[in-house]
């Protein structure tokens, strides 16, 4: 039963333009922060006062991969902004690197991405 679950999770994920949308900036968020040692050093940082949940990659055959992703964007979400601010008013920074952070900001602070990552958390 759990790969026709899967299979339904994936065509549902995939059946509107704003569900691509919102898991493809979930996923740009977590090789954004994991795709350099300073950039992750940040994050576990500010997580120590936190409950600790890492940013997850998700997975096109693990359902529960979005569940987990979504859970931790969920409950972490003020930390992520934090340390995606951090990293984009950083001028050590490349300007590669600080654009990219002030993208998934502007991303993670629309109305949209809040209702679907509260939306799609309740589903999953």
């Amino acid at each position: 039963m759990a790969p026709s679950l899967n299979l339904s999770d994936n065509v549902a994920a995939e059946s509107c333009v704003q569900a691509v949308t919102f898991f493809r900036v979930v996923q740009k968020l977590y090789v954004f922060l994991s795709s350099s040692t300073s950039q992750w050093n940040v994050l576990m940082e500010k997580l120590k006062t936190t409950d600790g949940s890492v940013p997850k990659r998700l997975s096109e055959t693990r359902w529960w991969a979005r569940a987990d992703a979504l859970n931790s964007l969920n409950s972490n979400y003020r930390v992520y902004t934090g340390v995606l601010q951090l990293i984009a008013e950083d001028p050590l920074q490349k300007k590669a690197t600080q654009s990219e952070a002030y993208f998934l900001i502007k991303a993670l602070t629309k109305l949209e991405t809040g209702f679907s990552t509260a939306f799609r958390s309740c589903i999953l």
